[in-house]
Order: C-alpha cells, then structure tokens, then sequence
C-alpha cells in the first residue's frame, strides 16, 4: 500500500467489497431529519475549540530546548529540538488529544490484510512485545508528564492496584490483537471505546483543575500520602549524567500548569506500545521477525492509533516503516534516555515507587523477575547504556537476569518456535487469571496512562 507520511500522502485502495469488516461511509450529519447529528457535531466543535484554548494558555508553561553534554562538538548553548521530533513537542503541546474521528470508519489508508498480519505478529510474538511494553513504561513514567496522570487515576500506586488495573490493560490488549476494532459488537471496538473515553475523562479532570487541586491529585495516596516503595531511590545515580556527545531534548513544564494528554503526548504513549519492540527485536524473542512483519505490526497500531483519536500527522506509526523506527530510535537518543539519567531525587523515588507497584502487581499474576532485573535489562541488554547496574545485583537477581537473557534472547536463537510457546502460554495465563479475578471482585479498568 501506498505510505501516508504524516504531512499527508496517498490512500491506501478501499478495502475489497466482500471484506467482512468494511465499514459504510459516514451518513450525512443531518440524515435524521430532525437534525441531531448535526447539532451534537456542533457542539463537539465548540468543545474542541476551548479545548485547545485551554492547551494554548497552558503551554506557555512547556518549554523544550536540545543540550549536549559538556565538551560535545563544541556546543553548550541550547539548540530547537530536531525537527522529526518538533512536531510532538511545539504543536503537539497545543492541539486537542482526541481528533474527534468516528470509532466506526476505517481510515482512507487502512489496508485490511496488513492489519490482519499484523494481528498475527502481535499474537505470535505477545510475551516479548508485553517485555517491552513493559521497559517502555519505564522510560515514559519517568516523565511527570507520563507520571502525573497516571497517579492520578489512584489505580496503579500500590501492587493490588497496579496488578488489577494492568491485567485489565492485558486483557484488553489481546482483545485488540484478536478483533475487528471498527465492528461495534466487537470487543475489541468496546475496549477502544471505554479506553479513550477514560482518556477523556482524565484529560478534562486535569485540565480544568485548578494548581491547588492538581497537587493533591497528583500526590501518591492523594490525602493521605503512603510511604514510598523505594529501598534504591538512588539507583540511578549509578548511570551518571549525560554521556559525552549525547544530545538531550529537555522538557522544561509547570508540573501543575502544563496541558494534559495533549495529541504529542497521545503520540509518545502509542510509541510506548511497540517503540522499543520494533527498534530491537532481537532482545523480545523475535530475532527471527522480518521487516515486512514489523511493517504489519507497525501498521496495526496505526489502526489502533486511529481508533484511539490520534490524528494522522501525529500518529507515530504512520510513515512507513524505516521511518518509524527512525523516529524512534531519535525519540530513545534524545529524549527518553537522557531524561532517565536525569530523574532529580524526588522524581526518581515518586518514579521507582510506581514502576515497582506495576512490576509487583503483575508479578501476582505471572512469573516476572522484580524490578530491578527488568530495569538492569532495559540499561544493559536493551539499549547499551553501560551504567554498571547489573553488577549491583544479588546472587539471586543475577540469576533472574540471566535467566530473563536466556527466555528473551538466548532460547529463541535457537529454538524457532519458541516466542511462539511463550505467547501462547501468555495469552492462556492472562485468559485464567482475567476469569478469575472477574469471579472474585469487580475487575479495575485501566488503560497504560504514559
């Protein structure tokens, strides 16, 4: 199919006519003949248009400058970001996180056997794309802006929580890799409708609360702050600062004043969900996967990117393939892995206390290795940073990391089928504990909050 850059480009050709998921085009916005339609878009365009009011006054409180470290080609005065990132970070700041498009139309570049290949490969490669995933909130809850929602919802700042809201997160993932998303008796469409619907929800609530309120809202037990879970709130400091050479888009916000869940900050967490996976496979139990494999997973989340309101000219996965993973890998160089290495003392113990939450909560409901061994993984094997982390560990951990080496990069070079095994087991595990948590107690919705 013909790429769509995200300035625009070519559509993709209508689906075949005995496609069974093609959608009808959109009906007239007056063909009920009382003119509903046509008031309730109406309406929406007044509320997007104080929305992004709203974002414009609040983004005068978003600053974003590039830096090098000390003797970097000679540079220390501070420089625009790169321009494949601009758009994220100056419009990005100031347009309306949902892009208003109906939940029941295909895209004009949607191409239905891609997409259907694409679902394929996220089935077949669940357990290494959850890792990922996994390692991706990592980088991204060390941004207030991935943060501060996300303890907010008061959902995910204790292991019970955290372990409920993402077995929910799980669940409806594997609904979105087994669905129709534009069939609204699928679950797949109903998940992405709850989904951004909660987006909205915590959109407006931050928004339009005033400093006073967003303190408390974004204060870890809310009223009643809880002690931290954070024996290693200094476990950063091992990597250092900025590595020599290494540039870094820095986000300069009023924690308080700044927009929320903005259409950049929508694209940043799309990138969450597939970013690392496509940029190493090799380190997800995939190094067997091929471009044009990546290329239908890619465009699968531009499908669910679509569906999750994001606009074609901030959907991180549209362009193609190369130039994704370009994006990405400049998104990781300049701004995710710098920002980790500068987490302040506060940030890093309020950013350790949620990733430990995520990572024990879900360790109740599969086998998982404790923080540490996931945070050494993602340094080391990951993304290279060389920052001695490992040798930190315990007898035991160390084992657990080397074990984690063994299941995700060790095992499936020699062994073809094994990402395979491991997914369908993921799958099976997630299938058993959703049934019996739903059995037990009403199940927390969530959504991964970057």
């Amino acid at each position: 199919m013909p790429e769509l850059l995200p300035g625009g480009g070519a559509e993709a050709d209508e689906a075949p006519d005995d496609f069974p998921w093609a959608s009808p085009a959109p009906a007239p916005l007056d063909d009920d003949g009382d003119g509903r339609l046509a008031r309730a878009e109406r309406l929406r365009l007044q509320a997007t248009a104080l929305e992004r009011a709203t974002l414009q006054r609040r983004a005068k409180y978003v600053h974003l400058e590039l830096e090098y470290g000390v003797g970097a080609r000679g540079r220390s005065t501070p420089e625009p970001p790169p321009p494949e990132l601009r758009l994220y970070s100056s419009e990005g700041y100031t347009t309306p996180g949902d892009s208003g498009a109906p939940q029941n139309v295909r895209p004009a570049w949607f191409d239905a056997d891609l997409f259907l290949e694409g679902q394929r490969v996220a089935r077949e490669n669940h357990a290494g794309i959850a890792e990922a995933e996994m390692l991706s909130l990592f980088l991204l809850l060390a941004f207030p802006a991935g943060l501060d929602p996300l303890v907010a919802t008061g959902r995910s700042d204790s292991p019970e929580t955290a372990g409920r809201r993402y077995l929910s997160t799980s669940r409806r993932l594997v609904s979105w890799y087994t669905s129709d998303p534009f069939d609204p008796r699928s679950e797949a469409h109903r998940n992405l409708v709850a989904v951004r619907g909660m987006h909205a929800q915590v959109r407006r609530a931050c928004n339009e609360a005033s400093p006073e309120e967003l303190a408390i809202k974004f204060t870890i037990g809310k009223d009643k702050p809880r002690p931290l879970t954070c024996p290693r709130s200094t476990l950063l400091d091992q990597s250092g600062g900025l590595v020599d050479g290494l540039p870094a888009v820095k986000v300069r916000a009023d924690r308080y004043r700044r927009p929320f869940l903005t259409q950049g900050e929508m694209a940043i967490t799309q990138w969450g969900f597939f970013g690392l996976f496509i940029t190493k496979p090799q380190v997800f139990a995939a190094p067997r996967v091929t471009p044009g494999e990546l290329a239908a997973l890619v465009h699968m989340w531009a499908v669910l990117g679509y569906c999750l309101g994001i606009e074609d000219r901030f959907n991180w996965a549209l362009g193609g393939l190369d130039a994704v993973q370009r994006r990405s890998e400049l998104y990781l160089r300049t701004v995710a892995v710098p920002n980790l290495r500068l987490l302040g003392q506060d940030g890093s113990a309020c950013w350790e206390h949620m990733c430990r939450c995520m990572v024990d909560g879900m360790s109740r409901f599969a086998p998982l290795a404790g923080f540490d061994v996931h945070l050494a993984y993602l340094t080391e094997d990951v993304l290279g940073l060389g920052t001695g982390l490992a040798k930190t560990l315990s007898w035991r951990q160390t084992f657990q990391l080397w074990r984690l080496r063994a299941l995700l990069q060790y095992l499936p070079r020699w062994l073809p089928s094994w990402g395979r095994w491991m997914s369908r087991g993921l799958h099976h595990l997630l299938v058993a504990k959703a049934m019996q948590a739903a059995a037990e107690e009403d199940p927390v919705d969530g959504v991964p909050a970057h």
